[in-house]
């Protein structure tokens, strides 16, 4: 069972008011944030020192309690052993050949359990390791001098085979285990990874059966239903007894020849299969060689293909993150914000406030505003025909601010029509136009009638998550096709 909250009457997010204490410094977020970035990598190189240091002495406390007096020869050699330990970090090694004199010659027995350990952890070749563990043995049984060897029992012989053989072997299987586990782990996220990359293909290539299956849909329904409505009205062109009729079936003609154009591109780019997984063939190395022209090797099963039409917003602003095999091509002009006054001239009762300096504008933003006009305008016409409707286009500070704002519907005559039919996704369409760009949408009624504002950022046009569609939504939203 869920408990709800009870509403905090002080949200989270407000200021603290005046008259409560100052903030203090260290409590600011972002400040903990900076410092956090900054100490972070110095406290990982204080503690490497500060563990090294530590390993050292406590090497050099080993050979302090069993080694001979500080004036012999060995103690001097077994120390500098110890000292060697601060090279284990970048030359294990290295310095295990230079701890083994006070292995065999003293007693630095600690510093090349330490030593043999480091090399554990990065030798990959098991015959180096297996030399490595079998040397440090050894220096661990056999005194010195070797004469020394000839006096012990056979008890004794017996205890220093097998402390010799414990001292070499822990160290190389602790350090063994620790690299296999480093190795898994990297493995581990490899295989995380690979399967993530395998799910996102495989729900591209969903997409892309989804999307062969509607441009069917559209090719064999749609174009053939406006294909006759535009034959219809040139007959009715040729057969009208006056020039008003003569215009309007001319005019039905043109727009249901425009409408199939239109189709015929979204088409196009339903039918655009995205690239394929990458996965590589045994010569897929020669791929500089076979036509890459910027040297790196092409996934043999992945094919060159262009996008045509309304579809370039989103590809150009995936770039070569998610699809690095997309050439886009689109050789038609499309509609942008010079072409807004006669869009606009179109509606009856509509009225464009201002239109910016379309210069430094981008393309792509440029028809995200054209296509949510037109979509809000054809939403009015087919719901509140006639109504006076504001369209204004201003350029702020890193923004561009578009806004259709229609008043009060007239109402609607005995003899008006069948309403026309919407499917409800006109809202939801320009809210991912929207998206895709880095802005926001925002629609719904103001007084009597209705506004969409949409706000799209002219810098930074990151990606960023499509909307979800929202229950409730306006029913003026709905889709102009």
């Amino acid at each position: 069972m869920i408990r709800r909250r009870s509403p905090d009457p002080t949200p989270r997010w407000s200021p603290r008011p005046a008259s409560g204490p100052a903030p203090r410094p260290w409590a600011d977020p972002a400040r903990r944030v900076r410092q956090r970035r900054f100490s972070d990598p110095v406290r990982a190189v204080i503690r490497r020192r500060l563990g090294d240091v530590a390993l050292v002495a406590v090497a050099a406390a080993d050979v302090q309690l069993t080694a001979p007096p500080a004036g012999h020869p060995s103690y001097a050699c077994s120390l500098l052993s110890a000292a060697a330990l601060l090279l284990r970090r970048r030359r294990p090694r290295t310095t295990l050949l230079l701890v083994l004199p006070g292995l065999y010659d003293g007693v630095a027995v600690l510093a090349a359990v330490f030593a043999l350990y480091a090399v554990a952890t990065v030798e990959h070749r098991r015959w180096r390791l297996y030399a490595a563990t079998a040397v440090v043995a050894l220096g661990a049984i056999l005194p010195w001098p070797l004469a020394d060897l000839l006096t012990q029992r056979p008890d004794e012989l017996a205890r220093s085979v097998i402390y010799g053989v414990l001292t070499a072997c822990a160290p190389a299987a602790l350090g063994l285990a620790v690299r296999t586990r480093a190795e898994l782990v990297v493995r581990l996220a490899e295989l995380a990874e690979r399967r993530a990359r395998e799910r996102e293909w495989t729900t591209q290539r969903v997409l892309a059966a989804e999307r062969a299956r509607l441009a069917r849909e559209m090719h064999d329904i749609v174009s053939h239903q406006v294909s006759l409505i535009a034959v219809t009205a040139a007959a009715w062109r040729v057969g009208a007894a006056d020039d008003a009729g003569r215009q309007a079936a001319e005019e039905i003609r043109r727009r249901a020849a425009l409408t199939l154009e239109e189709l015929r591109h979204m088409v196009g780019i339903l039918r655009s299969c995205p690239p394929g997984p990458p996965t590589t063939s045994p010569g897929a190395e020669a791929g500089a060689e076979d036509g890459a022209e910027d040297g790196t090797s092409r996934p043999e099963n992945v094919p060159r293909f262009e996008v045509v039409g309304a579809g370039r917003d989103a590809f150009e602003l995936a770039g070569d993150r998610e699809f690095p095999e997309l050439e886009v091509a689109d050789r038609r002009r499309h509609p942008g914000l010079a072409d807004l006054p006669a869009l606009v001239g179109e509606h009856e009762g509509a009225v464009f406030a201002g239109l910016p300096d379309t210069g430094a504008v981008p393309e792509a933003l440029q028809r995200a505003v054209y296509r949510t006009v037109q979509e809000a305008l054809t939403n009015i016409r087919k719901h509140a025909p006639g109504t006076a409707t504001t369209v204004s286009v201003s350029r702020t500070a890193g923004e561009l601010r578009t806004e259709v704002v229609n008043g009060t519907p007239p109402p609607r005559p005995g003899d008006g029509g069948p309403r026309l039919p919407g499917g409800g996704h006109g809202l939801l369409g320009m809210r991912e136009r929207a998206a895709l760009l880095g802005g926001r949408l925002a629609a719904g009624p103001v007084g009597g009638g209705y506004a969409v504002r949409l706000v799209l950022p002219l810098a930074d046009r990151g990606r960023m998550t499509l909307p979800v569609p929202r229950a409730g939504d306006h029913p003026c939203a709905s889709d102009s096709t």
